[in-house]
């Protein structure tokens, strides 16, 4: 019998991030010119700043992951206290987080959970 050699991968499904509280009225409040008609169209998604938000908890995400199981760093040029910095501007921006201290609360949360995801693959959870 063979031994699946495949790399586990982070899968997000089921995980809460703080992202999943912007509303499409509350992109739409902050960046009215990227949802006019025909503009969906022709925009990128990391264009616009809730996905791009959403991009980098999934960064962070992954990174935890990837840590557990030792596998290689996915952000090996990324600081993470810049890129939690960065999410603290668009938390309060969207009214996700109130400051740092919570959007600290917030990330670990979800760097957490993508952790236990990888000790559960490994056999390690606790």
């Amino acid at each position: 019998m063979a031994m699946d050699t495949r790399t586990p991968h982070f899968d997000p499904t089921g995980i809460p991030f703080p992202s999943d509280a912007i509303t499409l009225g509350q992109m739409r409040a902050r960046e009215p010119d990227n949802f006019r008609p025909g503009n969906l169209d022709r925009i990128d998604a990391k264009g616009i700043d809730a996905i791009a938000t959403h991009r980098w908890e999934l960064r962070l995400a992954e990174k935890a992951f990837a840590e557990v199981l030792s596998l290689p760093n996915p952000l090996p040029y990324d600081d993470r206290r810049n890129i939690v910095e960065m999410l603290n501007r668009a938390y309060k921006l969207f009214g996700v987080s109130s400051g740092i201290q919570q959007t600290w609360q917030l990330v670990r949360s979800f760097e957490g959970a993508a952790a236990e995801q990888a000790r559960q693959i490994s056999g390690r959870s606790h």
